[in-house]
């Protein structure tokens, strides 16, 4: 058997061989020498400590193939030779999970360490039924919901009764189902007025635009609207209906807000946002004709602002929220406050950060967790997250608990399977109701 006339120099050379030990990742393959180099010279999202336990598990790998190495070469054997050789796979196998998996968790994820706790008595529970996600009417008073949007594993969309959680279908088209799987339209609701009725799109497969109808309670059959929007707004008297729109040409132009009753197919009303910039990021994401207000959202550089202004376009209130970065789908006007969360991090945890009547605070969510959802009851007093988490690594499972808006102190908390997705609701403020493997159960608050 060949034996070098240097085993310590022959061993130390052979070890940088580690540095080609592949990292198959979902979508590449990197070998494990060129990742250290990537990580050492640009800017990526891994802190100087888990750039050094990268490199110290690299440099402990290579020391033990060193030593290996020279006692196989010192006594070489064709045992501990096949030994070696079979013995691959598994460094292989160990890099890819340490680098992969095991690192990347001790870093991007935090344990739990709350255990579940307010055994809050349950109401009731409406299986098959999860509730959706959909923007509903800000700026009002406090107020009850006796209903909330819930959707079958068939896609059919329900109304569930909170004191009982009987289900009433909604009277929305039906897709049918085509050859090779695929339907021939899909619907959506977009908007939801609480005892009011609904907004919602229709939208065949075989185009982009969408077609909208709002279907009030109690009505057989939805009424069909043109509106040159993605993003309409139902007004919270259900009777009006609003949207922003880019004045036609080139160049920074004014941005309007127009509102037509439901009953027209013109425009009654047109807010021009021009005093507050021309851009063409601004969102509305909320209108009370009757009150004479809108809730408008304008992005100043990846920064939110959420104007309130009357319907002469003058501002009545604005509000910014420092230490969060909200969009319009993560930012809550209230009556007497607000409540906002971060809609996207990179590197840090998720925050929640609230004004309410009750109080002031901020809440950081545990690292590796993205935010679902978040409510408040009627009376500000309590506020509800749900939250998943935001890595394909770990076994984190998803939560859904309950803080006083005082002093930001947890009252509720219950772990939910991995990837449930809750959305979260408070009908009042003695009734809380979440979401978990299809079914939506409604709890009784102390």
């Amino acid at each position: 058997m060949w034996r070098p006339s240097r085993p310590f120099a022959a061993a130390a050379l052979l070890s940088f061989s580690v540095y080609l030990l592949p990292l198959i990742g979902a979508h590449a393959v990197t070998l494990l020498g060129h990742g250290l180099i990537i990580e050492l010279t640009r800017d990526t999202n891994r802190t100087p400590a888990w750039i050094a336990t990268d490199i110290g598990l690299a440099l402990l790998l290579q020391a033990a193939l060193t030593a290996v190495l020279y006692w196989l070469f010192r006594k070489p054997n064709v045992i501990a030779t096949v030994a070696v050789v079979l013995s691959i796979p598994i460094v292989i196998g160990f890099v890819e999970v340490a680098y992969l998996v095991a690192i990347p968790s001790m870093f991007l994820i935090e344990r739990d360490t709350m255990n579940e706790s307010g055994n809050w008595p349950v109401v009731c529970s409406a299986s098959n039924a999860s509730l959706i996600s959909v923007p509903m009417p800000q700026m009002r008073s406090r107020q009850n919901t006796s209903q909330f949007p819930v959707q079958s594993s068939d896609g059919r969309y329900h109304l569930m009764r909170f004191s009982d959680c009987t289900l009433q279908p909604l009277a929305l088209p039906q897709p049918t189902l085509q050859q090779g799987g695929r339907v021939d339209f899909t619907v959506g609701i977009n908007y939801f007025v609480a005892d009011v009725g609904l907004l919602f799109h229709k939208q065949p497969v075989s185009s982009t635009k969408m077609e909208w109808a709002v279907l009030k309670n109690g009505a057989p059959t939805p009424t069909a609207i043109e509106i040159p929007s993605t993003m309409p707004v139902l007004s919270e008297d259900g009777d009006s209906i609003g949207w922003v729109e880019l004045t036609q040409g080139s160049g920074p132009r004014p941005s309007h807000v127009f509102i037509r009753r439901m009953d027209s197919d013109r425009p009654v009303i047109d807010i021009d946002l021009s005093r507050f910039g021309l851009s063409n990021k601004y969102t509305l994401n909320a209108l009370d004709v009757s009150g004479g207000r809108a809730l408008v959202g304008r992005n100043e550089y990846s920064k939110y602002v959420f104007l309130t202004v009357d319907l002469d376009g003058r501002e009545v209130a604005a509000t910014e929220t420092d230490g969060v970065k909200p969009q319009p789908q993560t930012f809550l006007k209230l009556q007497d406050g607000w409540i906002a969360w971060d809609a996207y991090q990179e590197r840090e945890a998720y925050r929640v950060r609230w004004s309410l009547a009750t109080g002031q605070g901020s809440h950081r969510v545990s690292l590796g967790r993205g935010i679902t959802a978040v409510a408040t009851n009627p009376s500000g007093s309590l506020i509800a997250i749900s939250v998943t988490t935001n890595l394909s690594i770990g076994n984190t499972p998803d939560a859904v608990y309950v803080l006083r808006a005082a002093d930001g102190s947890e009252v509720f908390r219950k772990y939910l399977p991995r990837y449930s997705r809750s959305n979260v609701v408070f009908p009042s403020d003695d009734l809380f109701a979440y979401s978990v493997d299809g079914t939506t159960i409604v709890l009784h608050v102390p």
